[in-house]
């Protein structure tokens, strides 16, 4: 809905005789704004009933009054469909609905957080730092319900990614042409880090470590092999 106080500013620029009619209902409004309704009728019957309004004037306030306001199209993260994913299925709508909300304020944390560093500001750092570890509790819940829906708990969570196939969100895993193979997922303190099975077992060879057992499932095989 419009803004009633801008909406009659921007008519008392059209004609400003009227502003004995309109200053008031404009006051009124910014005192008691839950009665905009009220104040919306009260400012279309002056309006309608007004003597001194031209033609050109009424033409003028009637597109101030109809014409929809732009607004502005939001962006998301989410990327295309590749040739090397494999669809899964459309992500339900309910579903969809808290994947954008979710993402849409990762963006504003993640643009928050830059300019706290920038500027030094601790305090909000470590508020955003908060209201981070509460997003990583809400993208587990979400997953939860993605992975019930499409009974994915057979599959590592790495395989799986939210994208966009044209305008609807869809569940992908990489394709058995496409892709790199297994990824898997690090949390690291600058958030979390996908690796394939080589990258990860290579940073486990740098910690000095073996991984753990069952981490490279069809790799146990061969390492009894070894063994033998």
């Amino acid at each position: 809905m419009k803004n009633l106080a801008k909406t009659i500013d921007k008519i008392l620029k059209v004609e400003p005789d009227l502003s004995g009619d309109l200053m008031p209902i404009r006051r009124k409004f910014n005192r008691w704004p839950q009665k905009a309704m009220d104040y919306w009728k009260e400012l279309l019957g002056i309006l309608n009933s007004s003597q001194i309004l031209s033609e050109d004037q009424k033409n003028k306030i009637r597109s101030i009054l109809v014409n929809p306001t732009k607004r502005k199209k939001l962006r998301y993260t989410f990327q295309q469909v590749g040739p090397g994913d494999k669809i899964i299925g459309a992500v339900p709508e309910h579903i969809a609905d808290k994947l954008k909300s979710h993402d849409r304020r990762r963006i504003d944390v993640a643009k928050r957080t830059v300019e706290a560093e920038a500027t030094h500001d601790s305090e909000t750092y470590a508020q955003l730092m908060r209201r981070s570890a509460h997003l990583d509790i809400e993208q587990a819940k979400i997953w939860i319900d993605v992975k019930d829906h499409f009974n994915l708990w057979a599959i590592q969570e790495g395989n799986l990614h939210i994208k966009k196939n044209g305008e609807v969100l869809v569940v992908t895993s990489p394709s058995d042409n496409g892709g790199s193979g297994d990824t898997f997922l690090m949390h690291t303190p600058r958030g979390i880090v996908k690796m394939d099975r080589e990258a990860l077992s290579n940073w486990f060879k740098t910690m000095g470590m073996q991984p753990p057992p069952g981490i490279f499932p069809d790799s146990e095989k061969d390492d009894d092999d070894d063994e033998d």
